[in-house]
């Protein structure tokens, strides 16, 4: 009788069971998983446009000419402009053209972050925009200056143009201190970081005379960042022969 009575029991709870697994399967069958959705996630400059559901995003790409802007503001020569260009095009790789605009001053831009937000509205196209400015704000003490959230930055030309540098035309200081300067403004507005190698462009400096020390280029670590950074950005040529390995 026991044995009849626990066999019974069994087959209770085998039949319960196999209802609890109909009824769970049915709520499985019901619950439909939601599609990944498409987010945006904002970063300076660039909008990215990837899915809840997977780490992945992918960057907008840009043209050649939709990289770097350079504007002229107030009564900064345009020669000085053209260098800086000239300069800009020959140290980044892949190729990019720089554009090149010009407004005029206005002495709200004695206000540093009144400049920063008109070329914010500027900068619709491009990665990033740096503007030179002749006119110095008084008692300025970094002639250039950098707002990395919106990839923008400011150069200001007139410190660079010293008595020595007066005196001494044929070093071409004044040139090579916008040249140095720009390039480096433009490297950390487009994401580049500082760089502690005292030879690099984009080490810190705190005078003339540590500008004229540094050299006029990226060193091969900071050149090699701004080259994945252009391919990031849909830029791409292969590397010059003798960058490659084993050359």
């Amino acid at each position: 009788m026991k044995k009849l009575l626990l066999l019974c029991a069994v087959l209770i709870a085998v039949s319960v069971n196999g209802e609890d697994q109909k009824v769970t399967d049915a709520i499985k069958k019901e619950k439909k998983t939601p599609p990944p959705q498409k987010v945006v996630c904002e970063t300076p400059a660039i909008k990215i446009a990837c899915t809840a559901m997977s780490s992945d995003c992918y960057a907008k790409e840009y043209k050649k000419d939709q990289i770097l802007t350079l504007v002229r503001v107030g009564k900064v020569d345009k020669k000085t402009v053209e260098d800086a260009k000239t300069w800009i095009e020959k140290s980044i790789y892949p190729p990019i053209t720089v554009n090149a605009k010009s407004i005029k001053y206005s002495k709200k831009f004695a206000d540093k972050s009144v400049l920063f937000a008109e070329l914010k509205k500027m900068n619709k196209d491009n990665m990033a925009i740096v503007a030179l400015v002749k006119e110095t704000p008084a008692g300025i003490s970094i002639s250039n200056s950098v707002n990395v959230a919106d990839n923008t930055g400011i150069v200001y030309v007139k410190p660079y143009m010293t008595e020595y540098a007066k005196n001494n035309p044929k070093l071409e200081l004044y040139k090579w201190r916008v040249n140095k300067e720009t390039l480096k403004a433009s490297a950390l507005a487009l994401g580049l970081k500082k760089c502690p190698f005292p030879r690099c462009c984009l080490s810190p400096d705190y005078d003339d005379a540590r500008i004229d020390e540094k050299g006029r280029n990226l060193c091969p670590p900071c050149w090699k960042k701004m080259y994945d950074l252009m391919k990031s950005k849909g830029i791409t040529e292969p590397l010059p022969p003798h960058l490659k390995k084993g050359k």
